[in-house]
């Protein structure tokens, strides 16, 4: 749901007012780079992947299958890991 011409006016003539009174705050507006929505959505499958890792250690103990203990394990930690560290390096800002 998109916004409204009055609406962005509006939010311009604040940004405008508070650039004004705070010179920082102005470089942080022009630093900042919003997370692609495709990378914030990774949130419910992180989620969703350290639950179907767990489920297969759990299952890889009861079947004494080390195959599906190591895979629930790497699933739990590894894969996470690396995308929040993708996220993170998306996070900062650009080296100059």
């Amino acid at each position: 749901m998109g916004i409204d011409d009055y609406e962005k006016k509006t939010l311009n003539d604040i940004e405008r007012q508070l650039t004004r009174e705070s010179p920082r705050l102005e470089q942080s507006f022009a630093e900042f780079r919003p997370i692609p929505s495709a990378v914030a959505s990774t949130g419910p499958s992180v989620l969703t992947l350290l639950a179907t890792g767990l489920l297969a250690m759990v299952a890889g103990v009861e079947l004494s299958s080390p195959v599906m203990i190591i895979t629930g394990t790497l699933m739990t930690t590894v894969v996470p890991a690396v995308l929040e560290w993708i996220l993170d390096r998306r996070r900062q800002p650009p080296h100059r």
